[in-house]
């Protein structure tokens, strides 16, 4: 997980949103290979479709398997998608939903209400969940720490 907080960093995205991502994608699997009518489709702990690993330096099956280039790839990606839907002027929570809905189905299924537009797909509506439930197991708990009590000292004489 230490990888994908330096990803996340580095690209500027939530750490939280990141991991809960990889979780959704992989499970942290880095040997997770995803099939589609009994063929393989999608490989790593990023879940790259090879054409897609290539276009974001993953050159072939070692890369998507190997953790760090997969990540940092995967980084790339989440990043440029979150920077165009914000520059289109959706909030960052909206920019972040739609960059998941392309991430996991391709830009040709986000509209502008961040709405899946491919009803045959039902795996992204279960995606966007899970990224849910996962991130606020990732998000940062908030300290509870008790107030240092001061004790009072009067001036020696």
């Amino acid at each position: 997980m230490a990888i994908a907080d330096g990803v996340a960093v580095k690209y500027g995205l939530h750490p939280a949103a990141l991991k809960a991502q990889v979780s959704a994608e992989s499970g942290w699997n880095t040997t997770a290979v995803s099939y589609r009518n009994g063929k393989p489709i999608a490989y790593g702990i990023a879940q790259f479709i090879p054409a897609t690993g290539k276009s974001y330096g993953l050159k072939n099956r070692a890369d998507l398997f190997n953790p760090r280039k997969s990540l940092d790839a995967m980084g790339r990606l989440m990043s440029s998608y979150v920077k165009t839907y914000k520059a289109k002027g959706d909030t960052e929570a909206v920019a972040y939903r739609k960059a998941h809905i392309a991430y996991n189905c391709g830009p040709g299924c986000v509209n502008k209400q961040a709405i899946i537009t491919n009803p045959k797909n039902a795996e992204t509506p279960k995606y966007l969940r899970d990224i849910a439930r996962f991130k606020k197991q990732f998000e940062p708990k908030p300290t509870t720490q008790k107030p240092k009590t001061q004790i009072a000292t009067a001036p020696v004489p």
